[in-house]
């Protein structure tokens, strides 16, 4: 068996679709005996999150209603034999822009 993470896309559609999502980006930690498995496992875990949430944004008068649809996923398999102290579980590279968008705060951005 083989320890792999499964970095999952959930995008967030308001509900009537409007300009903006907003997007979830879930790491789980898989146990498998191969990458095949291991995305089965994963891709049953992402389905579980779709679904309809409804919730007022702060400054909004009425609640929005954000239906949740699973995307994409990327798999990575961890180095070793299991995950330990200091393990890497996942990385990628990145462009400058990409970097700032992730510091970037919400406020603003997303229409619901």
């Amino acid at each position: 068996m083989s320890w792999y993470v499964a970095a999952l896309y959930i995008e967030g559609v308001p509900q009537p679709r409007k300009k903006n999502s907003l997007w979830e980006e879930q790491f789980v930690l898989l146990q498998a005996k191969d990458a095949k498995e291991a995305e089965k496992k994963a891709r049953k875990l992402a389905n579980r999150y779709e679904a309809v949430s409804v919730g007022k944004a702060e400054g909004k008068k009425k609640p929005g209603r954000i239906k949740w649809v699973f995307r994409k996923m990327l798999l990575h398999q961890v180095k070793g034999d299991r995950p330990e102290d200091g393990s890497e579980l996942f990385y990628r590279f990145l462009l400058g822009s990409e970097v700032k968008s992730l510091f970037a705060p919400l406020e603003g951005e997303v229409d619901v």
